[in-house]
């Protein structure tokens, strides 16, 4: 490839029209796995998952980073099952960035800056749901990004999370 981007990006083998052979040209069975090409130097933000949830309790699910320091802001967009999860807020923000969160349309945005510079460590936020069943996924959107205090956007990759159903629960409004 002559060009990196960043990010990450999968590499596949097409099996069927691929084959190795011996001197004889006569084809060797082998197992063809694919790779991807990866920026060593991206820090990660993970959406947690959080088990063992009940009905109707409110779940806080841990948004962690790692090697993301000297960060000016973080706008995050995470989509999420609305018939299994409603949106009730941002806690516990460790990350310098004053963060805040809306949600809309199954997708919650948490966005905030810093001119000094803040760091996105493990659980730099956590986002708070209230739990109506299922096994819903937290997926990262592509406009998810995290800059420096210049502006600059900083190579970060976006592992998604879940909260899978476990405890059956019985509430009264």
């Amino acid at each position: 490839f002559s060009n990196f981007a960043g990010g990450s990006g999968e590499v596949t083998i097409d099996e069927e029209n691929s084959e190795i052979g011996n001197a004889q040209a006569e084809t060797i069975p082998v197992t063809f796995r694919n790779g991807a090409v990866v920026d060593q130097d991206a820090g990660t933000v993970s959406v947690g998952t959080v088990e063992g949830a009940a009905l109707n309790e409110t779940v806080s699910v841990p948004l962690s980073g790692e090697n993301l320091q000297d960060v000016g802001s973080a706008s995050l967009e995470i989509g999420f099952d609305a018939s299994a999860l409603q949106f009730e807020g941002v806690a516990n923000d460790q990350s310098g960035l004053d963060l805040q969160g809306s949600a809309n349309d199954g997708t919650v945005r948490i966005a905030g800056q810093s001119v000094e510079g803040g760091s996105l460590g493990d659980s730099f936020v956590e986002v708070e749901f209230s739990f109506l069943g299922g096994s819903p996924a937290l997926d990262f959107l592509v406009s998810s990004e995290v800059t420096d205090p210049q502006g600059n956007v900083l190579p970060a990759e976006f592992a998604d999370g879940s909260v899978p159903w476990c405890v059956p629960g019985v509430s009264f409004p």
